[in-house]
């Protein structure tokens, strides 16, 4: 295929890429769109070509290699009035494409001329219409840069006598043998670049479908990483509040426990002093004893649970934050409920208290009067 193209490049150098391209003979106009045309005038050329040089600077006639194109212009050469000065010819300058300008479409004087100049090459084709077009001299000019930015002027003519002919097909149209070569080989070098850009696409495609896939890839595994974190939290969460609910528990359950113990203590002692009658007085002293010993135990429990219940708290949301903000309005209600339950107590105490100073003084009074 290299060598294909190769030779592809070196035909166009030879044929098309020093000026005028193509030329349709006068004799048998074809009709394009609404217009007969008598003749198309191609001039066409690609950097990287070598040709002769014409500058200035270079007048060995040695053969250079553009590195760009500047500007491509079609003149068509008008013989002077004076015939002593028939040598100098005048340039009418016919279309003309710029770096500035790179694209051409203009209709006047019975010629449509079309130029492009992009991607290295250069094209001006001009559609001729009148005769005495078709049968002028015509010159293609190119100016262009090589060898780091010296300046170099090519250009080419080509001129249609009346007796001049090409190669007629059963249509009418004209062209010659070489153009049609060339534009097959030109057809086939652009089919094959149309190939090579569709791979190119598609392999641009799977790059951007494979980095989509990507970024979903990692979109699900920082979403994955995220639920993982957040079940961590809430099993913490979870496992504190079970935790300090058990430790409320065991708390409650240990003051219920001291405080029966306290009680069966105190009704022992209380009938233990009623059954050997003694001295009424000192049984006062020890109920009164009792009570006191019950209110300072009920005070430094009270203290304590409400001191431990509060350091738990405040750990548990220096731990957890934000997350507990819900518990700690339940354990606040928690805690109401337990203050509430210790004023009940202390009531009962109270009401248990008088019962007993009642059931002391009914003993006494039982035993004085006996």
């Amino acid at each position: 295929m290299e060598q294909n193209i190769g030779i592809i490049i070196a035909m166009c150098s030879v044929t098309c890429c020093n000026g005028l391209e193509l030329t349709l003979e006068g004799d048998n106009p074809t009709v394009h769109g609404l217009r007969s045309l008598c003749g198309v005038l191609i001039c066409e050329e690609t950097i990287n070509a070598s040709i002769s040089s014409s500058s200035d600077n270079d007048n060995d006639g040695s053969s250079v290699v553009l590195d760009s194109i500047t500007s491509m212009s079609v003149f068509r050469l008008e013989s002077p009035i004076s015939k002593l000065d028939a040598k100098n010819k005048r340039e009418i300058l016919i279309g003309s494409i710029t770096s500035q300008t790179p694209t051409l479409t203009q209709v006047a004087n019975g010629r449509k001329v079309y130029g492009l100049l992009k991607a290295g090459r250069g094209t001006v084709r001009v559609e001729l219409v009148k005769q005495e077009d078709c049968q002028a001299e015509f010159t293609c000019q190119v100016r262009g840069s090589y060898n780091q930015g010296r300046e170099m002027v090519t250009s080419t003519s080509v001129v249609q006598h009346p007796g001049q002919k090409g190669n007629q097909l059963n249509n009418g149209i004209v062209m010659p043998e070489m153009s049609l070569q060339v534009f097959s080989l030109v057809h086939q070098l652009v089919s094959q670049s149309m190939e090579g850009l569709g791979k190119k696409m598609k392999n641009l495609e799977d790059k951007i479908g494979q980095l989509q896939k990507e970024m979903s890839d990692k979109s699900d595994s920082s979403e994955d990483r995220l639920n993982d974190r957040i079940g961590l939290l809430q099993k913490d969460v979870s496992d504190n509040v079970e935790q300090l609910q058990k430790y409320f528990n065991d708390k409650t359950d240990f003051f219920e426990l001291r405080l029966d113990t306290k009680l069966d203590f105190f009704e022992n002692r209380v009938e233990d002093k009623i059954d050997n009658n003694i001295n009424l007085n000192k049984l006062i002293q020890l109920n009164s004893k009792v009570s006191i010993e019950l209110a300072q135990f009920r005070t430094e429990t009270k203290s304590d649970i409400m001191n431990t219940l509060g350091a738990l708290r405040q750990s548990f949301q220096q731990e957890q934050g934000e997350a507990l903000r819900s518990f700690s309005e339940t354990f606040d209600k928690t805690l109401s409920n337990t203050s509430d339950l210790l004023s009940s107590m202390t009531s009962e105490f109270d009401l248990l208290k008088a019962y007993s100073k009642m059931n002391l003084y009914t003993v006494r009074n039982e035993t004085e009067a006996i």
